[in-house]
């Protein structure tokens, strides 16, 4: 694991928003990040910097969905929206916050 996040984990936490692809929320809950996905929960695990491993959190998904989601800041230095590869060949999803 490289470089811790550039934010308080509470910084990430709030409610972003995708037209198509629906709500994330995200909430800090005993040093991590916990969150949904619409209707599925979601484990989020730091892996360097502002990315992190985003993992369905249901017994239907063995892990292997798992994603790479990276969190954008602003000129403010907020954080500002979550980019997630759902499909390959098209661009980053971008959820915003």
């Amino acid at each position: 694991k490289q470089g811790n996040p550039s934010h308080p984990l509470t910084a990430y936490t709030g409610v972003y928003k995708h037209a198509a692809y629906g709500t994330i929320t995200i909430r800090e809950d005993k040093d991590k990040l916990t969150g949904t996905l619409n209707r599925w929960n979601l484990k989020w695990q730091h892996k360097q910097y502002n990315y992190f491993t985003i993992t369905i959190d249901d017994a239907a998904f063995d892990g292997s969905e798992a994603m790479d989601g990276e969190f954008s800041i602003d000129p403010d230095g907020n954080i500002s929206s979550l980019k997630i590869p759902f499909e390959n060949g098209v661009k980053d999803i971008v959820f915003i916050k």
